[in-house]
């Protein structure tokens, strides 16, 4: 089972990251064990051509949402 769900995050897109030239912002907490920080936000962020990448020390995949979401939701309405 576990193999199975590590496949759907690796699975090919179908599209290059590089090839996206809209602006793109992520929010990543450093300490996220679902969506590990070096191999999933910083590979965005490097990858992205046009992107406003945050990180967050300390945070992981919950508590980023719960302490930010204000946040991410004015950058997302704005």
């Amino acid at each position: 089972m576990e193999a199975e769900a590590g496949a759907l995050y690796w699975k090919p897109w179908g599209f290059r990251l590089e090839d996206i030239h809209t602006k793109v912002h992520t929010w990543h907490g450093e300490e996220d064990v679902n969506a590990p920080f070096a191999a999933h936000g910083k590979v965005l962020a490097e990858k992205l051509p046009d992107v406003v990448a945050q990180f967050y020390p300390g945070e992981g995949h919950i508590s980023l949402i719960h302490k930010y979401l204000e946040t991410i939701l004015q950058t997302l309405t704005a």
